[in-house]
């Protein structure tokens, strides 16, 4: 063990050997900074004790025009990072380090350095944060710089610096002054998002009405010239995307103290972009226009992400304004129904409107929350997943122009479409309470045609792809197993289809459709099933929920006296369902019971089975007295009776 050590020891300082050896020559300094990156984490303190100061003055980056300055800066990120007990080292950084590496920092050159500089820059506000709060200005003015680029990491590095940037300076007691920080610079990024907005939609019609919000705005250079130009265009959608990605990060990153987000002003951001649309198709011949209208779809999708963000974190806040999301849902999945067919020809927006809608469903279903438009959502949803023709046609003659990627892309998008919309209709179907019958027969029958197409081989242009088939099947197996379900159309149907369901090759679809059958079982043949005698079934039950509690001890004192007297008694767990298990309080059962009932009476009369007469008593259980050699009969008629019912149900 002891030669182990030294072993690993002397690899060691060899090591630390050739990282100087290489630091010192500059033609090989690059390699050097490489091989120290990877070893930092790994250093013992001893090792980090004697070299850290030496490593650090090699990171520094002395004029603006190195070459080496991105992974200069990545080392130093690095350094700070694994120096959390170095006290001696983190002091002397402080005082003699610090205000360099925050010069260097707040340069612009390229993305990429830019990016290792927002690192370097992260990692000094985590481990120094005192010492930015008379620096807070500058750094600040350097972030909101970085919503002009048009490098998507570039801006979520930015994004996740900024929210180290509000816990740099003096906490206050309780840290009420990064409470403070959050809170305003939430307000910030929402007002300055309106502002762009005005410029952006540009008194485009259907404005969404939102609440003034008292808070200054971040200032960004003017642009030249009118705003509806292509090249103001595009730079005023990079800032409003990357303010909802500065949003984002405030929602997602971890905060020190309370984060305090009112949710009226994300929902106002929200619901006003997603409330104008440019039609793409009509404005084709205006230039302008078009590219306008691809402006507005890129923000709206990032509007979608964050929305489906703070659901999954912060749903309970939204209760409140779920008339009002439900309804902005309604607008987007209305949009290409009635007005034009640019969502259709590009689907990939309306899956993405389908996943935050599935997103919200489920936090509906959480939290109890009623739905207002679940039958009209419903309604359009179905009309989707039933005419694909049309989508078909609008997709594969919008790329007859198009190369073969693009109309791959085109298909991956459709097939894309089709499974969210099956999983938001899935969604509705479990978090919804009051539904269109004839509705969700109509949806149930469509269903059962697609599974039976696809089982058949017949050529469905939608549903070929195993992902289809499987929600397909998920959407079955919660129609029928949803408490107020219409009458199934057919029961035989439903079980062979699930019953060819089992030997998919798939696993899932096999095991969904055991799923299927096992909830059908208890539907058609539940554990003590009811034996039909007469209409006065109902009032024989209801007399004997009445007195089986008060005649239950004298039953069994009476039957010790008369052991010679045989009785067939009528009222038993084995004939007739138990109190609380009566069939008025099992609507499931309802849409098999008509034809059981059917059934029933024609083998009844084919049989000539004997009636059994009841007569109901005041207080004592009602019984039928018999001979003792009629009782042997009695009772293998009886039996017949109960195994013709269980045939029938199992038929």
């Amino acid at each position: 063990m002891t030669g182990h050590m030294e072993k690993s020891k002397y690899e060691a300082s060899e090591l630390v050997k050739v990282i100087n050896n290489s630091l010192a020559n500059s033609k090989t300094c690059n390699f050097g900074l490489e091989l120290l990156q990877n070893l930092l984490p790994h250093c013992s303190n001893e090792i980090l004790m004697e070299n850290i100061l030496h490593w650090t003055s090699y990171c520094i980056v002395q004029h603006k025009e190195d070459t080496l300055r991105e992974l200069r800066l990545n080392t130093l990120a690095r350094i700070i990072e694994n120096s959390d007990h170095l006290e001696g080292f983190n002091k002397k950084f402080v005082t003699e380090y610090l205000s360099a590496t925050l010069r260097i920092c707040l340069v612009h050159r390229s993305d990429e350095e830019d990016v290792a500089a927002l690192n370097c820059l992260m990692q000094c506000m985590k481990k120094y944060p005192s010492w930015f709060g008379n620096h807070k200005q500058k750094v600040e003015s350097f972030l909101i710089e970085c919503l002009d680029s048009s490098y998507e990491f570039l801006a979520e590095t930015a994004a996740a610096t900024f929210v180290c940037f509000l816990e740099t300076g003096p906490a206050g007691q309780n840290g009420t002054n990064y409470v403070a920080n959050f809170n305003k610079s939430f307000k910030r990024i929402c007002a300055t998002i309106h502002k762009l907005f005005n410029n952006f939609l540009n008194e485009s019609s259907g404005q969404y009405y939102f609440a003034k919000i008292d808070e200054d705005v971040l200032e960004f250079k003017k642009l030249g010239g009118d705003i509806p130009s292509p090249s103001n265009l595009d730079v005023v959608t990079k800032r409003i995307i990357n303010c909802l990605i500065f949003i984002k990060f405030l929602i997602v990153k971890k905060f020190s103290v309370e984060k305090r987000i009112e949710p009226k002003y994300l929902i106002d951001i929200v619901c006003r972009g997603l409330s104008i649309h440019i039609c793409s198709s009509a404005s084709a011949m205006l230039k302008s226009i078009g590219d306008h209208s691809v402006y507005l779809k890129k923000v709206q999708f990032h509007l979608l992400s964050i929305f489906r963000v703070y659901i999954k974190r912060f749903y309970t806040s939204l209760i409140p304004f779920s008339v009002v999301i439900e309804n902005i849902f309604l607008n987007l999945l209305q949009r290409d129904h009635n007005k034009c067919d640019c969502f259709i020809v590009d689907m990939s927006f309306r899956a993405s409107v389908y996943k935050s809608l599935s997103s919200w469903l489920s936090a509906s279903t959480i939290i109890n929350n009623e739905l207002q438009y679940q039958e009209k959502l419903i309604s359009i949803i179905f009309k989707d997943i039933m005419s694909p023709r049309r989508t078909m046609l609008l997709s594969v003659t919008d790329s007859n122009n198009k190369n073969a990627d693009d109309r791959s892309l085109i298909l991956i998008n459709r097939e894309i479409m089709y499974v969210q919309a099956l999983d938001t209709l899935n969604s509705l179907v479990l978090s919804s309470f009051l539904f269109d019958q004839n509705l969700l027969k109509e949806v149930l029958l469509f269903i059962l045609g697609r599974l039976n197409n696809s089982q058949r081989d017949k050529v469905d242009p939608v549903c070929n792809s195993t992902l289809c088939q499987v929600k397909l099947h998920e959407v079955l197996i919660s129609l029928i197993k949803i408490e107020h379900s219409v009458a199934l159309p057919s029961l035989h149907f439903i079980v062979n289809l699930l019953q060819r369901g089992l030997m998919n090759q798939n696993w899932k679809i096999s095991q969904m459709s055991r799923q299927g059958l096992d909830i059908l079982e208890k539907i058609s043949q539940p554990l003590c099933p009811s034996l039909h005698v007469s209409t006065t079934q109902s009032a024989f039950q209801d007399a004997h929920r009445n007195n089986l509690l008060l005649d239950e001890h004298e039953e069994t004192s009476q039957k010790s006296k008369n052991k010679c007297d045989k009785e067939i008694n009528i009222i038993s767990n084995i004939l007739i369902n138990t109190p609380n298990e009566t069939l008025s309080e099992e609507p499931e059962h309802s849409f098999v019971s008509t034809e059981i009932e059917q059934d029933t009476a024609m083998e009844s009369q084919e049989e000539d089975t004997p009636v059994v007469s009841v007569s109901v008593s005041h207080e004592k259980e009602v019984r039928q007295d018999v001979n003792q050699e009629d009782s042997t009969a009695s009772v293998a008629e009886l039996d017949n009776m109960f195994c013709s019912f269980q045939d029938v149900v199992q038929e």
